[in-house]
């Protein structure tokens, strides 16, 4: 093989191919016709399709200890970024590939004896209690996999493999097929078609055991986080429902009014083309439903649940809420209108987007759970995320890891990208375009006093806040880029394909083709793999509107994301390749998990991180004077000693109407590092530093009166506007104050003005 090859060998056995990143490109004209009669063409008639390569079935995004987060340190350096890990199904195999940040795809797994439905390489468990153990903690890494390999029904067992000896510790079988299997460090979770299996992550012994599920013939969707479980429930039980929820999604447009007209009237000719066609045979569709035994049990559309797997329930109280989960719910919500098929929580598992069958629209939901049960949790329907007016099925959503990205894709072959925010709200170029995430509220909304309820200051009040306790509406978004190439369509497409196409955000790869950057990007890159085999790097950049003039952009202008294919790596297996099966080598990246960052590594991290928090969280905005309700006035006494200039404990000398000039000069402060009644040392100093300071401020202050907008001449005599008591109290607590309030959100160091 040619050194200029994309496509290499390590020349070891059970070693596994690298594949170098190229640069993308294009289908061309030709191209684009080839793949069209490829497509319509069948194959009897002698076209050959890619080489004779095998058809990817399904493609998957893996979580594992090689690429987890807390094992890598964010130190803005190489070694800080978790590599890529994905899964490749065929029909008679399966394939993962670890891509990590010098881009030298390599093949660590690979079978090629039976077809695979789905694959989940352990973690490590989590021991938290000193009475359980790891049982297989001399075989790790595990890996569960579905397959139809063995005698009985297909799919229907999870068999658990050691990649370091290559036994089987464990299989379990099931009575209907397994859809899903997803696992974290407490909790392995096994999906089929009517019932929700949880096991155990260190014995593999079974929990509980969820039977509410939504009857979906196509998938049983679910989504596991730290600690959590959601799953679409089939029913709404009242003494569950959380506050909050779906209440309404919004209106629809005219395209969408349409397509459901068009709907309603096609499924009312086939209704009356039935009852045509069995008026004239002799049978009635109501005989027909004397077949079934029973009538279908009558179930509710969008219904989400929340479990807590990790609460603590004594078998005593009663078995069957034990194993059904029913005292672990944690929030009990409606979601939908139509039968949820997706559903992903982020990385810090408070945010959750579900996706309906429909297709037209997502929410994105913040799970505020509460101690006392389910029916005091709040659900905040943070946004509504339109992808468009057709129908589509979902098969991918995964989030960015500071949870400002959503990237969604559909059986369509189509990624969208979707902004939000934690904390919800409208997005721009204040909370997209910087690499850190920023509060809900400015600097500049803090210190003038500005909240979500109405303005807090007395002097720019126009009606006091609301009062309701309604809950804001969503904000609506759409996808700033819309991902799609014609080489990521399947030319044959099977019926047991479950998921076509991955996504997942990542720091940027291929540095000859991409070098990094050496100011840290506003977000990471967008990694899109095919059902054709091709991992696309997609490098992004939001940037402001390009409607608007550079002069007028503002923090809440909006923006565009700007999409540019970066790179791609050809990772279909070649036909005849060798396998990369159990017993691994020991220099398998897989075996040579990494180790936690030490305590001592992460203390001055530690240190850094708290210094910037007291700095940036504590420390008075710094603003022009001009810009808000911030002065505060300080009576100062001249004839005091030095350490009496201003008596904090004695109460600020108040008049109505005040007399001007007064024998105590006046200080006009602005509200900085320093409260209300505490007077800053730069004045404190400057007042002892100036010679013969009392007859000069005095000059200043009276000469400042005559040029100011309140002051007024009438014959000699100066007439000043009354500054009344209550506005004078109402003022003096305008003052910004330098600690946060809970609306302000998280504080990071970046927080822009």
């Amino acid at each position: 093989m040619s050194a200029d090859s994309p496509r290499r060998s390590p020349g070891k056995a059970n070693a596994g191919l690298i594949v170098l990143p190229q640069p993308v490109t294009d289908p061309s004209l030709i191209d684009s016709v080839t793949g069209f009669i490829q497509e319509v063409v069948p194959q009897a008639y002698g076209c050959s399709t890619n080489d004779n390569r095998e058809v990817i079935t399904w493609v998957r995004v893996l979580q594992a200890d090689i690429n987890d987060p807390a094992f890598y340190p964010d130190t803005g350096e190489q070694d800080g970024v978790p590599p890529l890990l994905l899964a490749l199904g065929y029909g008679s195999g399966v394939q993962v590939w670890l891509v990590p940040v010098t881009g030298e795809a390599r093949e660590v797994l690979s079978w090629s004896q039976s077809s695979v439905r789905t694959l989940c390489i352990l973690p490590t468990p989590e021991i938290r209690l000193p009475l359980k153990q790891d049982l297989y903690k001399l075989k790790r890494p595990l890996v569960a996999m579905v397959d139809n390999a063995g005698p009985g029904p297909q799919f229907c067992a999870v068999s658990f493999i050691s990649l370091r000896d290559g036994d089987q510790v464990k299989s379990i079988k099931f009575s209907h097929q397994v859809w899903d299997v997803v696992a974290n460090r407490r909790s392995v979770v096994i999906s089929l078609a009517e019932r929700i299996a949880v096991f155990d992550a260190a014995t593999l012994e079974d929990n509980l055991v969820v039977t509410t599920c939504y009857p979906n013939p196509d998938i049983n969707p679910v989504a596991l986080g730290s600690r959590w479980l959601a799953y679409a429930d089939r029913r709404l039980v009242s003494q569950w429902r959380s506050q909050g929820g779906c209440q309404s999604e919004g209106p629809h447009s005219v395209t969408a009014t349409m397509f459901h007209a068009a709907k309603f009237l096609g499924k009312g000719l086939r209704d009356l083309s039935e009852t045509v066609a069995s008026s004239l045979t002799g049978s009635s569709p109501e005989n027909s439903s004397l077949h079934h035994n029973h009538p279908p049990e009558p179930c509710l559309k969008g219904i989400v649940t929340i479990l807590d797997l990790e609460m603590r329930v004594s078998k005593d109280t009663n078995e069957d809420d034990y194993q059904t989960g029913a005292n672990r719910v944690v929030a009990h919500f409606n979601a939908h209108l139509e039968p949820i098929v997706a559903l992903s929580f982020d990385h810090s598992g408070l945010l959750l987007v579900t996706a309906d069958k429909r297709g037209h629209r997502f929410h994105v939901f913040r799970i505020n759970p509460h101690p006392c049960g389910p029916t005091l949790a709040h659900v905040n329907h943070l946004y509504v995320l339109h992808r468009g007016d057709t129908t589509a099925r979902i098969q991918d959503i995964t989030f960015s890891s500071d949870s400002r990205w959503v990237s969604i894709s559909s059986m369509r072959g189509t990624t969208h990208v979707f902004p939000i925010t934690p904390y919800g709200g409208p997005v721009g170029v204040r909370t997209h375009t910087t690499p850190q995430v920023v509060n809900k509220l400015s600097r500049f909304h803090r210190s003038a006093g500005l909240t979500d309820e109405g303005r807090n200051s007395p002097v720019l009040w126009e009606s006091p806040p609301s009062t309701s306790s309604a809950a804001p509406l969503p904000t609506t978004i759409t996808a700033l880029a819309q991902v799609r190439r014609q080489t990521m369509i399947p030319t044959t497409p099977t019926e047991d394909s479950i998921v076509r196409l991955a996504a997942t955000f990542g720091a940027p790869r291929a540095p000859a083709l991409a070098p990094h950057p050496r100011t840290r990007r506003a977000m990471d890159s967008l990694y899109v793999m095919g059902c054709n085999g091709i991992l696309i790097q997609y490098d992004l950049e939001p940037r402001p509107f390009s409607g608007v003039n550079k002069e007028k952009v503002c923090d809440d202008t909006s923006i565009e994301l700007h999409v540019e294919p970066r790179a791609e790596w050809v990772l279909q297996r070649p036909p005849y390749s060798s396998s990369v099966h159990p017993p691994l080598a020991c220099t398998n990246p897989l075996l040579n998990q990494p180790e936690p960052p030490t305590p001592t590594d992460s203390q001055p991290d530690e240190e850094r991180w708290l210094s910037q928090v007291e700095i940036v969280t504590h420390d008075g905005p710094h603003r022009r004077l001009w810009m808000g309700p911030q002065f505060t006035f300080v009576t100062v006494n001249p004839n005091n000693e030095a350490g009496d200039v201003l008596d904090i404990n004695k109460q600020v000398v108040r008049s109505s109407p005040v007399n001007m000039p007064l024998k105590q000069p006046l200080i006009i402060e602005s509200a900085g590092s320093c409260s209300s009644l505490e007077l800053s040392p730069n004045m404190v100093e400057l007042v002892y530093k100036t010679d013969n300071w009392s007859g000069r401020l005095r000059e200043d202050l009276a000469e400042a009166m005559l040029e100011s907008p309140t002051g007024r001449s009438t014959g000699g005599v100066e007439n000043y506007d009354d500054l009344s008591l209550s506005s004078y109290d109402s003022a003096s607590h305008c003052s910004p104050s330098p600690s946060l309030t809970a609306e302000s959100g998280q504080a990071f160091p970046g927080d822009a003005l």
